[in-house]
């Protein structure tokens, strides 16, 4: 269900899709991570959650307009780290193919949203004016 989004800068960092979207990717990818086998759990496990945390932190801190670029970066770098375990994850098997392929759709559609922000934080240095988060 889409929040509506306010308008200007008074936009409210969790009224993001992108925030959203790593919000449900963080609930789902630290179920998972829960039910893994311990040898898992511990290492690509709780690298995935880690990641997804920094991820969602990074986004809050740029929606709120603190160092957007530098926070946009990070959070594209964070979900870099997810897929990258995610992978692993299913190259050992341990992650079925099913499961695998929907996290990554996820993490995917969250690495778009952020490296479009990122084109319009860039286009907005160029020209000045206030960027609008996606």
């Amino acid at each position: 269900m889409a929040q509506p989004r306010a308008s200007g800068r008074d936009v409210s960092f969790n009224s993001l899709p992108v925030y959203g979207a790593v919000y449900r990717l963080a609930v789902e990818a630290t179920e998972m991570a829960s039910r893994l086998g311990r040898n898992f759990r511990y290492s690509l496990g709780e690298d995935i959650r880690l990641g997804t945390k920094r991820t969602l932190l990074s986004v809050t801190l740029a929606g709120k307009g603190e160092e957007r670029e530098e926070n946009v970066r990070i959070a594209m770098l964070a979900m870099m780290d997810v897929e990258l375990s995610l992978r692993l994850l299913s190259d050992l098997r341990v992650l079925p193919d099913k499961r695998y392929v929907y996290f990554l759709e996820m993490a995917e559609d969250i690495a778009r949203q952020l490296s479009n922000w990122e084109r319009s934080l860039s286009k907005t240095k160029e020209g000045a004016g206030v960027p609008s988060p996606p």
